[in-house]
């Protein structure tokens, strides 16, 4: 009886959300040739704002993301190992946290345990994830010297992804 009251609430609540968004379109997250739409964050550190145009003329992995967000913390090594590898050619990142504000000590020690060394910006109002249409963290968008997207993925980044691997070739061949 509870499998089937439990399928009946399911299937009423769709129906509820389709016929909400009948006739509205939807966000679209940014696709690989777009130009990258321009965000703001907070530096961590400094307090200083960042704008996504301060990295104009460099490669930039923006990585949106939070403490609180199990596959962000899977990833984030993964991240520190591509930005040690491809640093030297450029590769800039731009973590961007949306956790809650007052949450910088919690994310200060977590950068640390990981030894973080890219930039990380604030973003606890979370406008980030509403310019890139982000509907799940974490969230990648490598963007070229030229500004346009190369490679996005909702989720966490996967260590031998032959798509972005090939995005990260193309950007320093590019160079």
């Amino acid at each position: 009886m509870f499998w089937k009251n439990s399928m009946a609430f399911a299937l009423n609540i769709s129906i509820l959300l389709s016929a909400c968004v009948d006739g509205v379109e939807l966000p679209s997250v940014p696709r690989t040739g777009d130009m990258a739409p321009e965000i703001q964050a907070e530096m961590l550190e400094s307090g200083e704002p960042v704008l996504l145009s301060d990295y104009q003329g460099e490669t930039v992995l923006v990585n949106i993301w939070a403490t609180w967000c199990i596959p962000c913390r899977v990833e984030t090594p993964f991240l520190q190992e591509t930005y040690e590898r491809f640093q030297d050619q450029g590769l800039k990142i731009l973590g961007i946290s949306v956790d809650s504000p007052g949450a910088e000590d919690m994310i200060k020690s977590f950068l640390k345990e990981n030894s973080v060394t890219y930039d990380i910006g604030l973003d606890p109002s979370m406008t980030s994830t509403d310019v890139f249409s982000v509907v799940g963290l974490p969230a990648s968008f490598l963007i070229g010297r030229d500004g346009t997207i190369l490679y996005n993925r909702i989720g966490p980044i996967a260590e031998k992804d032959p798509d972005f691997e090939s995005a990260l070739e193309q950007a320093f061949e590019l160079e």
